[in-house]
């Protein structure tokens, strides 16, 4: 044998002695204190983090909620939409617009109902129909086919605003 092939084996031997079972390495014998720590009932300390910021005030007083129903009753918007995709709801539109109805008159806030038929097969276009001949408030869309409602959400989004 030659030196050199002596100096490869040995390396060879000092690598595998390193990373034999039988000899542990200070990585390994860190892993295992810290797992026994954790086993004995110690905790690993608790990391710090920001406080959480507050988006409403916990100990509301009766003046702000005095002022909520003051500002309930005068909004700040001009106009508001209210966006009903449909789908064979014909027994249940006459209902919903009424309470529509009501609760924004309660409130007095100028609005508009948009209806967004997505090809219904009953007689949900015909109701829709009498509704907005009785209430200009009361705008429709209708598709021919049933596209699904997020079709139906998506042209109702891009629709421009018709000023009263």
């Amino acid at each position: 044998m030659s030196a050199e092939e002596n100096t490869e084996k040995s390396e060879i031997s000092v690598k595998s002695d390193v990373n034999s079972p039988g000899k542990s390495n200070a990585s390994s014998g860190a892993k295992s204190e810290t797992s026994k720590s954790t086993q004995s009932g110690e905790r690993k300390p608790r990391r710090n983090y920001p406080p959480r910021k507050r988006y409403y005030n916990k100990n509301k007083s009766n003046k702000s909620t005095e002022n909520s129903n003051a500002s309930a009753s005068k909004s700040k918007f001009q106009k508001v939409t209210v966006l009903v995709p449909l789908f064979n709801e014909d027994e249940s539109l006459s209902k919903l617009t009424k309470q529509i109805d009501e609760t924004f008159n309660k409130i007095s806030t100028n609005y508009e109902i948009l209806f967004v038929d997505d090809g219904s097969t009953d007689k949900s276009l015909q109701v829709i129909k009498d509704l907005a001949r009785s209430n200009n408030k009361i705008k429709y869309i209708s598709f021919r086919k049933n596209y699904g409602k997020s079709a139906a959400l998506n042209v109702g989004f891009k629709m421009q605003p018709v000023m009263l």
